[in-house]
C-alpha cells in the first residue's frame, strides 16, 4: 500500500502558498463591497493590499507602528504595522523580504535590528500632518 500522507501534505502546502497569494491580490476601490468593515484602514484612504519595491525611494520611520514610504511616482504612502513593533524607532532600521517585488499587507513582515518580526498591517495615503513631521534618515 502506498503511503498517501506525503502526497497528500505537499497538496496541502500548495493549497496554502496559492491561497496566500489570491489574499494578496489588489483589489480596486471600485469592487470592494461597501458597508461597515472591521479593517482599521478607510477603504478611501486605503491605497491597496501591495505595494510595489521598486518604486520606494526613501523610508522613514515615523513611531513604533507607522513607516513614511516615499514613492517614486504618486503620492507617498504610510505602510502601518498590525501591532506595535519594539524599538523600531529606538533602531530607527528594519529589513524586509519582498514577495514578488512587493510587500503585502497580512502577508508580508519587516524585521527590526532587535530581531522582532513586526507583520504589516496595511497601507494609506500619506496626509499632509504625517510628512510635515521629522523623518528619520534611513
Amino acid at each position: 500500500m502506498i503511503d498517501r500522507f506525503p502526497i497528500l501534505f505537499v497538496l496541502c502546502c500548495a493549497l496554502g502558498v496559492f491561497a496566500q497569494a489570491a489574499m494578496a491580490q489588489d483589489i480596486p476601490s471600485s469592487d470592494r463591497q461597501s458597508g461597515a468593515s472591521d479593517d482599521p484602514f478607510d477603504a478611501e484612504e486605503s491605497v491597496g493590499n501591495c505595494v510595489s519595491t521598486r518604486q520606494i525611494s526613501a523610508i522613514h520611520i515615523l513611531d513604533d507602528r507607522k513607516i513614511l514610504l516615499e514613492m517614486s511616482e504618486g503620492a507617498d504612502i504610510v505602510m502601518h504595522l498590525k501591532y506595535q513593533c519594539p524599538q523600531l524607532k529606538f533602531h530607527d532600521y528594519f529589513s524586509y523580504e519582498p514577495t514578488l517585488g512587493q510587500l503585502c499587507a497580512e502577508l508580508d513582515q519587516i524585521t527590526t535590528r532587535a530581531g522582532f518580526h513586526c507583520d504589516i498591517g496595511g497601507f494609506s495615503k500619506a496626509t499632509l500632518e504625517l510628512e510635515s513631521g521629522q523623518p528619520s534618515t534611513p
